[in-house]
């Protein structure tokens, strides 16, 4: 019967790169889901302008993980309308 070995190294390798590349990619999708929202905001205002309460209840939705509570209000506004 063969024995196994285990490889500490590879092992310890993998475990570190998880706890590195976990918090990584966090935070890359949070910067990414911020810069959206701007854009997103943008064209909200430009659609409320337009008076196409549609398409700015469309734009605040999509950035309904902006934790922002001005954003928040606006969104509730175009809600009601």
């Amino acid at each position: 019967m063969q024995r196994y070995r285990v490889n500490y190294r590879l092992l310890a390798t993998l475990i570190i790169s998880t706890f590195v590349a976990a918090p990584a990619s966090y935070g890359l999708w949070r910067f990414q889901v911020n810069r959206n929202a701007t854009r997103l905001i943008q064209q909200a205002d430009v659609a409320e302008e337009k008076s196409d309460y549609s398409d700015a209840y469309d734009s605040f939705r999509s950035t309904s993980n902006c934790e922002n509570t001005t954003t928040r209000r606006r969104y509730a506004l175009v809600k009601s309308r």
